[in-house]
């Protein structure tokens, strides 16, 4: 026997004061992959001081302006990403693979000067490319004593300050603004009770339970860069490039738990979430090579990135169910009474500014066969933001908003890149780099819903430092080129279901994942 509980179409109206985000929010849409044309992978995305390269207008713009011809290309590949996720030795794998478009651009060269005025050479640029490819698979389970989500739960409805009659049937009224949804799904689904001023489960004091945990992400974010560069007597270049966002990823997640203590048939609890994010962003670059030495090939870069101002939506629902509300006396067997709770689609707007970046680089040609790149870049995402749609802070308790929060759990990042280019023949070119990106995260980080959150997706997940190598060779004829990158990408991170509201198990949920990605990439061009 099933009883259904159906939280209203009421949640279709959110009021300014709710609260559906968290700081893994602002890390999602602030960090980048590396991407673009396939020269530029092999070498590892060290080309900001070498330029010549289209996808160099979203590092240094600058380096548009060291074309002296046109230029039409476009980049295509397959990747696969698995996941491997252990917990006390047992482990699981998900993978997952699909087709990537990865760039399309132009450039358009004017020589507007003589080899005796300023400028020379007037540069401009257009290029789509994929910012973030956000997909993937993850699966874990694990065995735990004593904590669980519906812990969670508790501890958030008893902090809303918000507390029901005793006779009322239905816990909460959905249009109320000082209680998380996901409290009202563990009400509403009988894992959570409320008497004597407070909230409890009917979890006994000692347990046992085994979870299980799934999710699956699609999309990600396009770039459209628009750019101008100009190039003074060979030895200073400058650039500026304009670069608008489109958003478009979703995630869908299910974690269910299976109790065991004295007297347990059977009981569980289930959670599934679908969240998709739609919207746009826009930033500015500015950039600038400079050759010191007129008789040298040495060339130091330097740019800054704008914070990416992003308009976003987050549209969210869930469904809920549990048996631990008690047997149900009226049917025939002692079956446990299964009851539902369901969460309609709801949409929240919300406001991101990224961190700026700084970026600096190196670069020398060694006589006509070898290319040298070096380059490093700062962002501080501790100083990144998050605001409602009208540019308000979102509160996580009456003191503290969620601001306060990434400047306490996110850090500074440090990323350097390194490549080289060898012309075995003037013709043939053999390429490989290496890239590293410090961790976000500071160690303490944790997903905090505030009291009155409508998320209902309480997992999160601390990226540790990242590594990139590859590979790549090109041909490139008087006209028509063709370039080839592999890419592999390692990073671990530890993953948490939900944050443990009990202190001494503060680790106990924490699962490692080791995630590895492998690219192919392919860039056909022609330059006249």
């Amino acid at each position: 026997m099933k009883k259904i509980c159906l939280i209203g179409s009421a949640l279709l109206i959110v009021s300014a004061t709710l609260s559906a985000q968290s700081v893994y929010d602002i890390t999602k849409f602030s960090n980048t992959d590396l991407e673009g044309t396939s020269r530029f992978i092999g070498m590892g995305g060290a080309m900001g001081a070498l330029g010549g390269d289209i996808s160099t207008i979203a590092t240094n713009p600058a380096g548009l302006g060291i074309y002296r011809s046109n230029d039409l290309m476009m980049t295509f590949g397959v990747a696969d990403r698995s996941a491997k996720a252990t917990f006390n030795n047992s482990s699981s794998n998900s993978d997952r693979s699909q087709g990537t478009f990865d760039n399309i651009g132009f450039v358009y060269s004017a020589r507007v000067g003589t080899p005796h005025d300023a400028v020379q050479f007037v540069n401009f640029g257009f290029n789509y490319r994929r910012s973030q490819n956000l997909f993937g698979n993850m699966s874990t389970n694990q065995s735990l004593s004593n904590t669980s989500l519906i812990e969670e739960m508790g501890s958030l409805a008893q902090s809303s300050g918000y507390y029901p009659k005793n006779d009322e049937q239905d816990a909460f009224n959905p249009t109320n603004e000082n209680i998380s949804w996901l409290s009202m799904m563990g009400v509403n689904t009988g894992a959570l009770t409320y008497a004597d001023s407070a909230y409890s489960t009917p979890l006994p004091k000692n347990y046992s339970l085994t979870n299980e945990y799934y999710s699956r992400e699609r999309g990600g974010i396009d770039a459209y860069d628009i750019a101008t560069a100009i190039n003074i007597r060979d030895r200073v270049y400058i650039g500026l490039t304009l670069s608008l966002y489109d958003v478009d990823y979703s995630k869908y997640s299910a974690y269910e738990e299976y109790y065991k203590y004295s007297g347990s048939n059977g009981q569980y609890m289930n959670l599934q979430s679908w969240n998709k994010y739609t919207g746009s962003g826009w930033d500015l670059k500015l950039g600038t090579i400079i050759r010191p030495i007129e008789s040298s090939s040495f060339r130091i870069g330097l740019a800054v990135h704008t914070p990416t101002f992003y308009n976003l939506t987050n549209t969210t629902s869930s469904h809920m169910e549990s048996n631990l509300s008690g047997k149900d006396y009226y049917s025939d067997t002692e079956e446990y009474l299964t009851q539902q709770g369901y969460d309609p689609d709801v949409d929240f707007d919300y406001k991101i500014r990224t961190p700026w970046v700084f970026d600096g680089s190196l670069g020398y040609i060694v006589g006509n066969n070898l290319a040298l790149g070096a380059e490093y870049e700062y962002r501080d995402f501790g100083a990144a933001k998050m605001y409602d749609k009208d540019g308000n802070n979102m509160f996580v308790t009456d003191s503290k908003t969620f601001n306060d929060l990434v400047s306490s759990m996110l850090t500074h990042v440090n990323t350097y890149r390194i490549g080289a280019e060898y012309k075995v023949i003037p013709e043939f070119a053999l390429r490989a780099g290496f890239t590293h990106s410090d961790g976000i995260y500071n160690s303490d980080a944790s997903k905090q819903l505030s009291p009155n959150s409508i998320t209902t997706d309480p997992d999160y997940a601390n990226i540790n430092s990242q590594n990139s190598f590859s590979f790549g060779f090109g041909y490139h004829g008087r006209s028509f080129y063709a370039d080839v990158a592999y890419l592999y990408t390692h990073y671990n991170s530890d993953f948490h279901p939900f944050a443990d509201p009990v202190k001494s198990y503060a680790n106990e949920n924490l699962s490692t994942v080791k995630y590895d990605t492998h690219n192919f990439k392919i860039t056909l061009g022609y330059r006249f």
